[in-house]
């Protein structure tokens, strides 16, 4: 494995890890969702991808882990802007999911890589759409999984889900564990049910990496700014593969169905068990679909 921070033009720093031998085939890089580090891509998960002959880079988005905190930016309040978009009116972010995707290319050309397979989850995933759409050329194929392409009846979760995972957890370091497996429970369906001591383990280390409650806020807020991105996925031609679990609360199944009837050729899975989340019972599956559509794309 190899870790690592680049700094941006625009002088932003992504630390990012790599996870097997370089070769000539595009790599996989893993997009986590809102408030969450590169950590959310578990070791093991990563380390079964590279087993089937990928190399697999993780990373930290802005506002999270060990990337650049972005604390000179104002902070929204989440009531104020979920209530904005609930009547209807548009959000102001402090910056875009275009800002966020602008990251990612600018971490492609830190590790001189000309093209690579998105894998995005949540936030992760509207941030690889993005990437797709304003530079295709750098995008060797797509996976989007419980994501979504506009804020639409399907994609936003209800009001009291949103106060709940941006609520303050307990101070300390168990505070947060505490707060991150009861968020966990909450929204990962019956694959958060069981052992839950790999879970622990992934919260303490976030935790000790550097945890910025703001930096979720303006995550978050970034979504609820977005555009719909419908007309623009509608002109690709990416190979493009659409997992959603059919126990995801937070999203509902219907939003990924909508993107994949909106890009043409994409394919729509949808995995039993599964809620929002990358969680042990869900590996085997996830890891045998990505590598299959990454090997046909390759």
């Amino acid at each position: 494995m190899t870790i690592g921070k680049y700094i941006a033009p625009d002088g932003i720093e992504i630390c990012y890890e790599i996870f097997g031998e370089e070769n000539n085939i595009p790599p996989l890089v893993l997009l986590s969702g809102a408030g969450l580090q590169m950590l959310a891509w578990p070791d093991e998960f990563c380390k079964s991808l590279v087993a089937y002959g990928n190399r697999v880079i993780r990373f930290d988005n802005r506002d999270t882990g060990e990337s650049s905190i972005l604390d000179h930016l104002p902070t929204p309040a989440p009531w104020r802007f979920a209530l904005t978009h609930k009547v209807g009116l548009k959000v102001s972010s402090p910056y875009s999911l275009e800002d966020m995707a602008s990251d990612l290319v600018h971490l492609l050309d830190g590790l001189d890589i000309e093209k690579a397979h998105l894998v995005g989850i949540s936030l992760g995933g509207m941030i690889a759409q993005v990437a797709a759409i304003n530079s295709s050329d750098r995008v060797k194929s797509l996976t989007c999984i419980a994501t979504q392409a506009r804020n639409s009846r399907y994609a936003m979760p209800k009001l009291k889900t949103v106060f709940k995972i941006l609520r303050s957890p307990r101070p300390g370091r168990q505070g947060y564990i505490d707060w991150s497996i009861d968020l966990i429970r909450t929204v990962g369906g019956t694959a958060a049910e069981g052992p839950d001591d790999y879970l622990r383990e992934m919260s303490g280390r976030m935790f000790d990496r550097g945890i910025s409650r703001d930096g979720l806020s303006r995550q978050v807020c970034a979504v609820y700014a977005a555009s719909d991105r419908r007309p623009a996925l509608s002109k690709m031609s990416l190979k493009t593969l659409v997992i959603h679990g059919a126990e995801d609360p937070l999203i509902s199944p219907e939003a990924s169905k909508e993107i994949a009837a909106t890009i043409p050729g994409a394919k729509f899975v949808l995995v039993d068990g599964m809620g929002h989340g990358i969680l042990r019972p869900t590996w085997p599956k996830l890891i045998e679909l990505i590598t299959e559509h990454v090997l046909t794309a390759s």
